[in-house]
């Protein structure tokens, strides 16, 4: 949908692609330090029907065979000119990125309808819509609270919704608490028919990915794990893999919601 696309602030990404191409040319250029010997050393290659031959030139300027067991002049000579070629292309990228962040604006695009004065903006739709606008049309194309069947209990959120453990409420306090939207007991329809209600759906505002979110709070209990398990089977055929739109956390009666590891998850699908 037209306001639907996000353009994703690259910075960071960027800067660290910068540290990462330093680090590189620290390392080559121990290397190249080590190889500082074979400075001046020109290789010529010959092509025999048996392999290949190599040549030096020595300093009257005459082609010198290079015997077999001298071959380790030769690789080496050629490891030095591979990593120069590598170094003169790591500058190059590093210059590049560094040029292009001096004059990069991620929100530029956004900026030319924030720059609209208010009547024009009542009557232009953004190709790129606010945030607050997005989350908005996201709550209205994905009604909550679907799962008909009664809720025990009086787990109750900070958001003022019923969920059905102490949990859901941790994970749902959670979301609120690190502003991640978050719809409960969303609808999806299974590939028999049926529907099914995964626990919540959540956004990444960053880049407007939608996920699931599915705990289990019983898979000690043979009961609970026969009747829940099928679900994953069952979202897998409609689309919903673990680690690519879908995220499931666990517990058992001995071993607990682990928040460390919702954290985690939380950070790497959803920040």
């Amino acid at each position: 949908m037209i306001g639907g696309i996000k353009i994703v602030n690259q910075t960071e990404q960027l800067k660290n692609q910068v540290k990462e191409l330093e680090e590189v040319l620290k390392k080559l250029d121990k290397q190249l330090f080590y190889l500082r010997n074979m400075q001046g050393i020109t290789i010529r290659i010959c092509k025999q029907k048996s392999g290949y031959q190599y040549y030096k030139t020595d300093d009257n300027g005459k082609r010198v065979y290079i015997k077999h067991k001298d071959k380790e002049i030769v690789r080496k000579a050629f490891q030095k000119s591979y990593y120069e070629c590598v170094r003169k292309e790591i500058l190059t990228q590093k210059y590049q990125i560094e040029r292009f962040l001096k004059f990069y604006n991620p929100t530029a695009i956004e900026d030319v309808y924030d720059k609209l004065c208010d009547a024009r903006k009542e009557l232009v739709t953004p190709i790129i819509c606010t945030d607050d606008d997005y989350i908005e049309k996201w709550r209205q194309t994905h009604p909550g609270e679907k799962n008909t069947f009664p809720i025990d209990g009086q787990f109750v959120t900070d958001n003022g919704e019923y969920v059905r453990s102490k949990s859901e409420k941790i994970l749902a306090d959670l979301f609120l608490k690190m502003d991640i939207p978050y719809i409960y007991e969303p609808e999806v329809e299974l590939s028999n028919g049926h529907k099914a209600c995964p626990d919540f759906l959540v956004l990444n505002k960053r880049t407007r990915k939608s996920y699931y979110w599915e705990h289990f709070g019983r898979v000690d209990a043979e009961e609970y794990a026969i009747r829940n398990f099928p679900k994953i089977y069952a979202y897998e055929k409609i689309g919903l893999i673990q680690g690519k739109n879908l995220i499931i956390s666990m517990e058992t009666e001995k071993q607990p919601l682990d928040l460390k590891l919702v954290n985690e998850k939380i950070e790497m699908y959803l920040m």
